[in-house]
């Protein structure tokens, strides 16, 4: 009997590492609605590609050289990405989001643009 319970435990572990391991997309579930994955325009596929910290420098209108870094996350369950910008200190974002099949990007700028 102790070897079955052990053979059942077995394979009961086994099929959960299956699953935490699994490449399958996981569907989320919140509450009792299961929330799919969207299907994302190319353009904001090519956006996915900008994902990380990017660092550099920008020249001003003035011709002023500074210093710029951007961080770009993916957020919402993967369904908007959102760049924090830092020029010469000033903190700025912008968001990228599909809807009706066509990226919607949005920039909140610090300074009169």
């Amino acid at each position: 009997m102790k070897k079955i319970l052990l053979g059942i435990i077995a394979i009961n572990l086994t099929l959960i590492s299956l699953e935490i391991y699994s490449d399958e997309p996981a569907n989320t579930v919140i509450g009792d609605i299961a929330m799919t994955e969207a299907n994302h325009s190319e353009a904001f596929n090519q956006m996915k590609k900008m994902l990380g910290k990017w660092e550099g420098k920008a020249t001003q209108y003035t011709g002023n050289v500074i210093d710029t870094n951007s961080e770009f996350r993916l957020v919402s369950g993967g369904n908007t990405i959102t760049e924090k910008i830092v020029e010469d200190g000033v903190e700025m974002l912008t968001t990228y989001a599909d809807k009706n099949g066509e990226l919607i990007v949005k920039h909140y700028c610090a300074r009169w643009c």
